[in-house]
């Protein structure tokens, strides 16, 4: 699988710099996204522009995958506004929760990883100091 950052080729095309006539793959099977800053403009919309574009990808074959520091509430919405046909991996909360999300807003986790309680008593302890 080849899997490319959206900074490198990708953020171009999404803010149109790069004419669209450029192979939308050139061969990549999967795109992985961060929302704030990269697919999300300065408005947190994704840009009509944005959303044709990976809607055309992912027609292609292409697995659009989203990456993270938000809740899930948070990335439900973006993730209903791109009506894709198939689930989209998200990487959520900065990495403790990998999932699978629909565009109806159904989704199943993958994997958790929270922190450990003894790790949250410390720092609580630590806030009350």
């Amino acid at each position: 699988m080849r899997v490319w950052p959206a900074a490198a080729w990708l953020l171009p095309l999404l803010h149109g710099v790069v004419a669209s006539s450029l192979s939308p793959t050139m061969g990549y099977t999967m795109i992985a996204l961060d929302m704030d800053g990269t697919l999300l403009g300065a408005d947190h919309r994704i840009s009509s522009r944005a959303l044709g574009l990976l809607q055309k990808l992912s027609e292609e074959g292409v697995l659009i995958s989203l990456c993270t520091g938000r809740s899930t509430p948070a990335i439900l919405e973006h993730v209903s506004q791109l009506k894709l046909s198939c689930p989209i991996p998200v990487v959520a909360f900065n990495g403790a929760l990998g999932m699978s999300c629909t565009a109806d807003g159904q989704t199943v986790p993958l994997y958790t990883a929270p922190v450990p309680a003894e790790v949250v008593a410390a720092v609580l302890k630590l806030a009350d100091e």
